[in-house]
């Protein structure tokens, strides 16, 4: 058998998209079937190319991009010893920029043909002026997507972006960024992270004059924001992260310190889309509420004491914890000390502005701790880490603002142990 008739032979049944939906059918079964056929597949293809050397352009193109899918843990089609003989032929393999352009002239530009974005010139990876087709361009664009039949695609991108130089994004430029545009912009959540992920990777050795002279810089803080709009799927937190360090990042390259255009994109991030749009429509999606906190230190640390435009939304976003009187939980206890985390880099980049909400923050932090004395004292949740990391992150706020507000040390807080020292004393002990 050649080897691109092997190759051939592990294209991945585009059923396994939908594999949850289809419980235990036939069709289920048949692709349970396959699946553990697939080690003894590349166990022989790993024979046929002792030396990747001595393969052809093609072969070498059609052994990886018939791999790579193979070689990422946790999919649905992978098995373990099909994942350990896929990387074992990967090893084999040193790819050039000549065979990573020719990997996604023969193995991706095909797929993604019927499907081109209509914000992209095909054939130079720039950003059109006005969408190819007109305005209903886009419409057209999502009605029939024969690139996701190829489940390999995106895997096979991420593998070229993961071997590319600095040096070797120019010239692969046209190949590469339809494609990956053209995931990132799906409608679907695992597409759009997918893709958020390979992006992340790929700033990483992107040069910003490349991004600016193609118009890229614009096109994806545009495709960006759309993610941040797609708060209901079991992927969104993770989504909503990735899609934040991506702008972090595109914004940090492109712009100059201390200029008004990353000033107002961080400000974009923060004030439209993480309290405009996340914190607005995702109350109802705790884990993704969750994951703005685990990401807004990036932003604030970023944005430093231009934050202080946002401290009254963000204060109340982040007290808001604190005072509720809900019961007792691990969800509540998570967002407390997330939250509380959020606030310590708050005081800290916002130092100036802190006079004014020292009071506020004390009190929330004050009620939060006797909520958690009380629990305490009925023996809940004995033990608990997730409480007692809340009541490390309260101590740490109280230092955090006797360090900015060093006048709490001689009035607040000596009141406060004046009148509860039994009860505060944890909570302002050592400062």
């Amino acid at each position: 058998m050649l080897v691109s008739e092997l190759s051939a032979s592990l294209t991945i049944p585009p059923e396994f998209s939908k594999l949850n939906a289809l419980d235990e059918d036939d069709t289920a079964l048949e692709l349970q079937r396959w699946k553990q056929g697939v080690a003894a597949k590349l166990d022989e293809l790993r024979k046929m190319i002792q030396d990747a050397s001595e393969l052809s352009m093609d072969d070498r193109a059609d052994a990886i991009s018939s791999t790579v899918a193979f070689s990422f843990e946790k999919k649905p089609w992978v098995t373990s010893h099909a994942h350990d003989i896929a990387v074992a032929i990967l090893g084999r393999f040193e790819p050039d920029v000549q065979l990573l352009r020719h990997i996604l002239l023969r193995n991706v530009k095909p797929v993604f043909s019927h499907n081109l974005h209509p914000h992209i010139n095909p054939e130079s990876g720039r950003k059109l002026s006005r969408p190819a087709g007109g305005q209903m361009a886009t419409s057209d664009y999502y009605e029939d997507q024969t690139w996701k039949q190829n489940l390999a695609a995106g895997y096979i991108v991420e593998y070229v972006v993961q071997h590319l130089k600095a040096e070797d994004y120019e010239t692969i430029w046209p190949l590469l960024i339809p494609p990956l545009m053209t995931i990132l912009d799906d409608y679907q959540v695992p597409y759009k992270l997918h893709s958020v992920i390979i992006l992340r990777q790929m700033l990483q050795n992107l040069s910003a004059s490349l991004l600016r002279r193609t118009g890229l810089d614009v096109l994806l803080t545009q495709s960006l924001t759309t993610c941040l709009g797609q708060l209901d799927s079991p992927e969104s937190p993770t989504l909503v992260k990735e899609v934040v360090l991506v702008w972090l990042q595109l914004t940090l390259m492109t712009t100059d310190e201390g200029s008004i255009q990353r000033f107002d994109s961080l400000c974009a991030l923060l004030g439209d889309r993480i309290i405009g749009s996340v914190w607005f429509y995702g109350s109802q999606y705790p884990d993704v509420i969750l994951a703005t906190l685990d990401i807004l230190p990036d932003i604030i640390r970023a944005l430093g004491i231009g934050s202080a435009r946002f401290l009254k939304a963000l204060m109340h976003q982040l007290l808001h914890p604190l005072l509720t009187k809900d019961a007792p939980s691990l969800r509540l206890a998570q967002l407390q000390a997330r939250s509380l985390n959020v606030v310590i880099v708050v005081i800290q980049e916002c130092a100036p502005r802190m006079a004014s909400w020292k009071i506020k923050i004390l009190d929330a932090v004050c009620r939060c701790w006797v909520s958690i004395k009380e629990v305490d004292s009925i023996g809940l949740y004995e033990d608990s880490p997730e409480r007692e990391e809340v009541k490390t992150r309260l101590r740490g706020v109280c230092k955090e603002l006797a360090r900015t507000c060093p006048t709490l040390l001689e009035n607040e807080y000596k009141k406060i142990l004046t009148l509860d020292e039994q009860m505060f004393g944890e909570l302002l002990a050592g400062l």
